[in-house]
Parts: structure tokens; sequence; C-alpha cells
């Protein structure tokens, strides 16, 4: 069964077909789905609805990414992004995030000022 793949775009619309092209490669095992497209904002309008979907569904379990620093082109965000994708897609952190002892996961976990995975990507 394909995995839902559901995404928000902010800023500037994608080229026509863009998305179609890109999950069309991978139909048999992502099911991809525009919730939304916002002239303007950051990651809390898909915070939000990733939020909405876990009150409705307590037991799914969610992944979160995100083009971490696109507002900032450069070398050491595009190897942080890398880096942090690595950690959250990689098979071990996964697998923990599918135990219960475990329900969270990430490349690093801050538990000051809060609670919180600096680069914001996690299951």
């Amino acid at each position: 069964q394909a995995i839902p793949l559901r995404y928000i775009t902010v800023g500037r619309t994608l080229a026509e077909g863009l998305m179609s092209s890109m999950c069309g490669k991978y139909s048999d095992k992502i099911n991809c789905t525009q919730l939304a497209h916002v002239d303007d904002g950051f990651e809390e309008h898909t915070l939000g609805a990733m939020y909405e979907h876990c009150l409705a569904h307590p037991r799914h379990r969610v992944m979160y990414l995100h083009n971490k620093g696109s507002f900032h082109a450069t070398l050491e965000n595009h190897r942080l992004r890398l880096h942090l994708t690595d950690a959250v897609t990689s098979s071990d952190c996964i697998e923990r995030a599918s135990i219960e002892d475990c329900d969270v996961c990430g490349l690093l976990f801050h538990p000051f000022p809060e609670p919180h995975f600096p680069g914001n990507m996690f299951i």
C-alpha cells in the first residue's frame, strides 16, 4: 500500500506538473496530495495541518520534513538539510519511532529552552 505524502507549498507557485512528475515516479510507494498553497508564511501551515491530523488520528505515525534553509541558499544549509533528512528517513529512526517505548525520532533532541529538534525534522 502506498504511503500518503501530504504537503503545503508556501511562497512562489511550483511549476505546473512538477509534483505530479516527482510523485509519479514513486506512485507504487507514495500517494501525494497537496493540502494547500499559501502566499506567505513558514512552517506553521504544515505543522498546524500535521497537528490536526494527529488529533484526528492519534495512532498514526507522521514524519515532518521540509526544505530547511531554502530561503537562504548556502552550502551549509544544503548540508544541514541533507543530514537532517538522512537521519529522519533512516531505517533506524523509522524503526525506533515504531516501537511503543519511543514516540519521536530525529537527528538531535534538545530539552532546553523547550523540547525540540534543531532543524525541525522529526518522526
